[in-house]
């Protein structure tokens, strides 16, 4: 009995272990009816090459920029996770209120030319198959929050 017992959770740990994390963009609710948006699509980069996305369009517009907030933030390899840049936006920030680090190990991307600024304190890990598809600048930060000002923080 103990060795049926034992090939069972070696062969649940094979199959757990085995398994691609699935990565996801899920937004938060902290910014109420102003909220971040996902939806899937079919995006080609400015590299010519075209790859299964998730697009991320809404948020909280004030002036020229455009913030968002997510309880998770990752990009599988071989997908893209792209910003909608709406023409008056110069500026995207994205952080991330979650308890996980983001992993990005596929293509993140602006459908645009803002820069965008990415923000998790719980870390940012690039993998080797990770790339950028931005017009603008792009800027990775561990802190807990942005400084806007007299405007507050982010």
């Amino acid at each position: 009995m103990q060795r049926v017992v034992w090939a069972g959770l070696t062969s649940l740990a094979v199959s757990v272990l085995g398994m691609e994390a699935e990565a996801q963009v899920v937004p938060d609710n902290t910014l109420g009816a102003e909220r971040s948006r996902v939806r899937a699509d079919r995006i080609r980069g400015r590299d010519g090459i075209e790859r299964d996305s998730d697009v991320i369009e809404g948020g909280a517009q004030r002036g020229s920029n455009l913030f968002h907030s997510f309880q998770q933030f990752d990009v599988p390899e071989g997908r893209g996770a792209y910003f909608g840049n709406p023409v008056d936006v110069q500026n995207i920030f994205s952080r991330v209120i979650g308890s996980d680090r983001s992993e990005i190990l596929g293509r993140l991307g602006v459908l645009g030319n803002a820069n965008l600024f990415f923000m998790n304190p719980n870390g940012i890990l690039f993998g080797p198959n990770a790339s950028l598809d931005v017009g603008g600048s792009f800027a990775a930060t561990t802190a807990n929050a942005i400084q806007f000002s007299e405007q507050g923080f982010f």
